[in-house]
């Protein structure tokens, strides 16, 4: 007979399990509330509130389907979650970059700000974690996206830890703190480091965590497949190779599910919904990926897309082993190592380390890794975090049993975990030293070229855009800054879409597409014959292309004109542009911000070539300064302004014109200046923004046009002229480098040693790490 505490017991038990499943029964109710609601107010355009909503569902659906039962992880095992947490967390948090950076980070940008679909479109879990991190924490912050793929990331690396702590045979103190190094090694990897701190990186690392924790549900001794199930098909909306991986991670189990079909297939259809983001966000806005018909048009059109993306983007071997890294191909390395020398591969159904197909598993997330990876955003494919991260169990694995046979044979136990520790920190150290975090000094100069880019466009212009960079750029930063209205941003791989066509044409019926669809070449032609004279049609990078189409080079980007008599103003677009954050020539590591530095360089030495074809000799000189400015050492632009200095009657014509400019532009700034006065006294604010910005550019031509011809009359002889010339320029331009170096030298040729050194310490001030400046300084300390 049972005493009363057994039966209190049992029926406190009871009591608990019936409010268990009434607990139980909400969640279900709030999971299929929560997400109609949610995808009710997307449609609506209200992506935000409906993203928080959708999410939250899952979340709902997570918690009822058993995600959480079960038992937890060991404290040991906690303990190197929450370590590997911590570290890689403040590690991606104080490295993270804002969203603008080189690659397709405008593009995600404009997906989840937007809600623009973009190429590729499969990633729409991403998009909805994005824009409910941007609803619930502001949009204003652009380091906020790259925090949402480091959370995720992070959380996965302390996932990974508790599993590889559980999956060891030996779990003590040593194997605890192996697998905690061996997370810290990881974090700091190339492949893990880049997609942690950029926001581009949340479709790998969201699935990462997705991917570990559908793994840790598998591990349970009664396994929830509903969550399983679940989980599987949201690896499908992060990417569909993860999706592939999750398959084949269940496939290999020989556990038989007794979750009834229809239950199951509930599943995969609620975490298949994120799609429907697709569908509410097909040509809501310009521009957006396959028009009205997304699916349709990737269905019909997936061998140009895979075409595309091998032809264009897909990297090189060579790429793919420096963005894996030095602690990354160690890693692999010792894996291969451990598995071939230690017997770690075996059958399936003997004792061994990897149950079921995960050898095949590792192998295929490998391979998609490099079939995915991407040349625009110098990222290896999202599946590559897990082939690393298996890589390391691998290699801690063999470690491990190298430490055990080394401390036998020694008889010294600290011997083995001596070596692991200096192995792991010369990884730690390998990582460091590669550098990765030098290519990201100048970060801020990515949104700078964009809106150096968007100041080419007028009130009615088409910027065509062959970089996919600059064409993403350009259309996040005219939404976020609203820098130019009535423009419009085209994209040149896609002007021969009918759906983009049609796309553009609803944006501003005035455009006109003679041909679309068909053969690519000769789109771009066609199109600047269809549209010149209604627009201002640019193209986004400076070089003459194909015949009979007359163009003129404005730095950044190439203006069409219908009238070859009629060109540009030379001076007007690329005096707007923003050249004062413009990193240094030769201290750039990173090849994509020394390509797009190069830009300028290469693009004020074509608008010279082309004003000294339209006679305009003081606009070339000053357009090769501006370019030998930027990199002294560029060998063309010289060659091309000595021999303007060379020619006698062009130089002469030059110094007529910046005679000219010192004539009439002072009074011209006196007479903007009293205008400056009455807008501000009757409080028109556009109209004071649009005089001022007409004096500094004035200003700085005056000043350039005085440094100019300073250097004339010192070839001429007539030094005190130059001085008072490059004295004034100083003074109306105090940031003018080398005006001050041109004074210094010219005062050190006059006689003057004082004045000279002055000059060249208000050089050394401005860039300190100028070599010449540095050099002059010297000598003139030295000069008694």
């Amino acid at each position: 007979m049972r005493s009363i505490e057994d039966l209190a017991a049992e029926e406190n038990a009871r009591l608990w399990e019936e409010r268990g499943g009434r607990f139980n029964g909400l969640l279900w109710f709030a999971a299929f509330g929560l997400g109609p609601w949610g995808w009710y107010l997307f449609s609506m355009g209200k992506m935000g509130q409906g993203s928080v909503l959708i999410l939250g569902s899952f979340f709902m659906f997570l918690l009822a389907s058993g995600v959480l039962r079960g038992s937890g992880p060991s404290l040991p095992a906690l303990m190197a979650a929450f370590g590997t947490f911590l570290f890689s967390g403040t590690i991606y948090f104080l490295s993270r970059m804002p969203t603008f950076f080189w690659g397709k980070d405008p593009s995600f940008w404009t997906a989840v700000q937007e809600g623009t679909v973009v190429e590729p479109l499969w990633s729409p879990l991403s998009y909805l974690v994005g824009q409910t991190t941007v609803h619930l924490f502001g949009p204003g912050d652009m380091s906020l996206l790259p925090l949402a793929s480091a959370a995720f990331l992070a959380a996965g690396l302390g996932c990974w830890a508790a599993e590889s702590f559980h999956r060891s045979p030996k779990q003590n103190l040593q194997v605890w703190s192996i697998t905690l190094l061996m997370g810290m090694v990881l974090a700091i990897s190339t492949p893990f480091w880049n997609l942690g701190t950029l926001a581009s990186g949340l479709p790998a690392s969201l699935g990462f965590f997705l991917y570990l924790l559908l793994r840790g549900c598998l591990n349970r001794d009664e396994k929830p497949w509903l969550t399983v199930t679940f989980l599987a098909a949201l690896l499908f909306s992060v990417h569909p190779i993860w999706g592939l991986l999750g398959i084949l991670a269940v496939w290999g189990r020989q556990e038989v599910s007794e979750t009834p079909v229809w239950k199951g297939l509930l599943c995969v259809v609620a975490g298949l919904t994120p799609y429907l983001w697709l569908f509410f966000r097909a040509d809501k806005v310009f521009p957006s990926w396959g028009g009205k018909s997304p699916f349709r048009t990737l269905l019909f059109q997936w061998r140009e897309v895979w075409t595309a993306h091998w032809a264009q983007d897909a990297p090189a071997w060579r790429s793919v082993l420096d963005w894996t890294g030095w602690s990354g191909g160690s890693i692999l390395v010792g894996a291969i190592l451990s598995l071939l020398g230690f017997g770690l591969l075996v059958k399936k159904g003997r004792s061994g380390m990897t149950p079921g197909n995960t050898f095949w598993v590792w192998v295929l997330s490998g391979l998609g890794g490099i079939l995915f990876a991407s040349r625009t955003t110098e990222t290896l494919g999202p599946t590559f975090l897990w082939f690393l991260a298996e890589a390391a169990f691998f290699f801690d694995q063999g470690l491990e049993k190298a430490m055990g046979s080394l401390d036998q044979r020694s008889k010294k136990p600290l011997r083995g975990t001596l070596g692991a520790l200096i192995l792991f920190f010369g990884l730690i150290g390998a990582a460091l030293w590669q550098g990765q975090g030098f290519w990201r000094s100048d970060f801020y100069f990515p949104a700078q070229h964009a809106e150096n880019l968007l100041r080419t466009m007028g009130p009615r212009s088409l910027l065509i855009c062959r970089d996919p960079f600059q064409n993403w750029a350009c259309v996040a930063t005219q939404r976020s800054l609203g820098l130019v209205t009535h423009s419009v941003i085209l994209n040149e791989d896609y002007l021969g879409k009918k759906w983009f066509a049609a796309e553009a044409i609803e944006k501003e019926p005035e455009i006109l597409f003679s041909r679309a669809g068909g053969e690519p070449k000769g789109n771009l032609d066609r199109f600047i014959r269809d549209n010149w004279g209604q627009w201002n049609l640019l193209l986004d990078e400076p070089f003459p292309i194909g015949k009979g189409l007359p163009s003129y080079s404005l730095g950044l980007v190439r203006l069409f004109v219908s009238d070859p008599s009629k060109g540009p103003d030379p001076e007007g677009v690329p005096a707007r542009y923003d050249l004062v954050g413009l990193p240094k020539a030769g201290t750039i590591k990173d090849p994509w911000t020394q390509h797009y530095f190069g830009s300028y360089v290469e693009g004020f030495n074509q608008m010279g070539l082309d004003l000294m074809e339209r006679g305009l000799y003081s606009e070339a000189i000053r357009s090769f300064d501006r370019a030998l400015k930027l990199d002294p050492s560029f060998k063309e632009a010289q060659d091309h302004l000595a021999w303007l200095y060379s020619q006698k009657n062009m130089l002469e014509a030059a110094q007529l014109d910046f005679e000219a400019t010192l004539k009439s532009h002072p009074a011209r700034i006196a007479e903007l200046l009293r205008e400056l006065d009455d807008s501000r006294v009757s409080g028109r604010e556009d109209r004071t923004v649009e005089l001022l910005d007409r004096i500094i550019h004035l200003d700085a031509e005056l000043a350039n046009s005085q440094y100019q011809l300073s250097k004339i009359y010192d070839k001429e002889g007539r030094s005190k002229e130059a001085q008072d010339l490059l004295e004034a320029s100083v003074v109306l331009n105090p940031k003018q480098l080398q005006a001050q170096l041109s004074l210094g030298k010219l005062m050190k040729k006059m006689g003057d040693k004082l004045r000279a050194r002055e000059a060249f310490h208000a050089a050394l001030v401005l860039d300190p790490l100028n070599k010449e400046a540095q050099v002059e300084y010297w000598r003139s300390l030295n000069d008694r």
